[in-house]
């Protein structure tokens, strides 16, 4: 499964929108009332969208409802 969430430091996860931080921790319920059609592609200041965020830290049921 992904990597550990607690090797990503927490203030770069402050530094990102709070869809991109729900998504790398793998909070589906948040995902899903932060996620809409209208920035579901958007992406971090570092380039990153939320499904490659989930994917990263092996949250597959963010990814797969992305």
């Amino acid at each position: 499964m992904g990597q550990n969430l607690k090797q990503f430091p927490e203030f770069r996860l402050g530094l990102m929108g709070e869809q991109f931080t729900a998504a790398a921790k793998g909070d589906l319920h948040r995902v899903k009332q932060l996620i809409t059609e209208a920035n579901v592609e958007d992406l971090s200041d570092e380039g990153q969208s939320a499904v490659h965020l989930a994917c990263m830290w092996g949250h597959t049921d963010v990814a797969v409802w992305l």
